[in-house]
Parts: structure tokens; C-alpha cells; sequence
């Protein structure tokens, strides 16, 4: 059972250190290429934002989503002028393995958010998102002990604007 204890610490840690990418793209997220809000959905399952997540010049559009036992993101550079995102072109990567989850693992709060207010109610409307919460079960394998453990990750984007509604 040890062994097997070291092995779930060790997948922890590792989504630790991949999450931590992540949460700095989120943070550091942008308008897109072609000028659109930084925010293209906020989902219950998949989370699509533009951020320069290589460095370059370009903004790229970056999507969280879980498949199956995976949270994978996904990258799409710009194309032309004006830029579009060609599906087709989304390089995907996993961020994070032996996720168990039965419901939302994205929720999103506003700017009136202090801890303890509920989160927006879906469907979300992109400029009012704040914080995004990320939450899931991680367990290496459900059939043995230790309990899967939950692991949550907030992120507060910097350089949204606040948009008052009509």
C-alpha cells in the first residue's frame, strides 16, 4: 500500500507543476489576434481563452477540456489576417491524468466575488468571469486506498476589463 500511496503523491505533484503553466496562461490572458474578448467560453467541462503561451509574437487560443480520465489543453496558433483559429490546426497536450469527475470542473465567479458567493450559474457570459475555479478528483486508481483527493486551483486573470451591463 505504500508504494502505492508514493505513486498517488506522485501524480499530485506532477499536476501540481503542469497547473502551474496553466494558471500563468490564465492569468496572462489577452484579446485575441483578430481583437476579440479574451474569453471565448467559460463551460462547465471546457474553458477557451487567447494568451501568448509560446513566447512569440502571436496570441494563441488555448482550450481546457476533459477527456475521459484526462484534462488536455489544447493550442491554436492564429492564421491570416484578420487571424481565425482553425480547429483543425488545435495541437493538444494532457495536463492532467487520473481525474474522476461526474460533474463541472470550471466554475466562474465576478468581480463581486470575496470567498464566499456562489458561482455564475450557467451558461456564462465571458465578461463577467473574474476567477476561475478549477476543481477535480485525482486518483491513480479508484479500486485501492488512499481515497481519491481533490485538488483546486484559482486563478484571477489580470487584464480583464470590468464591462457594466446594459
Amino acid at each position: 500500500m505504500w508504494g502505492y500511496v508514493r505513486e498517488q503523491v506522485d501524480v499530485q505533484n506532477e499536476i501540481r507543476r503542469t497547473m502551474e503553466t496553466v494558471q500563468s496562461s490564465i492569468r496572462e490572458m489577452l484579446p485575441s489576434q483578430n481583437g476579440s474578448f479574451a474569453i471565448e467560453e467559460a463551460g462547465q467541462t471546457e474553458f477557451i481563452y487567447f494568451a501568448n503561451v509560446d513566447e512569440d509574437e502571436e496570441i494563441e487560443r488555448v482550450r481546457l477540456f476533459l477527456s475521459g480520465d484526462e484534462l488536455q489543453r489544447g493550442i491554436t496558433d492564429p492564421v491570416g489576417n484578420p487571424a481565425t483559429y482553425p480547429a483543425a490546426n488545435e495541437v493538444v497536450s494532457t495536463v492532467a491524468r487520473y481525474i474522476h469527475q461526474s460533474g463541472d470542473i470550471f466554475a466562474y465567479y465576478d468581480e463581486t466575488y470575496t470567498g464566499s458567493e456562489a458561482a455564475l450559474p450557467f451558461p456564462v457570459n465571458p465578461t463577467d468571469v473574474h476567477l476561475i475555479r478549477i476543481s477535480f478528483l485525482v486518483d491513480k486508481d479508484i479500486n485501492q486506498l488512499p481515497p481519491a483527493s481533490e485538488m483546486v486551483f484559482e486563478v484571477t486573470p489580470r487584464n480583464l476589463k470590468t464591462y457594466s451591463s446594459p
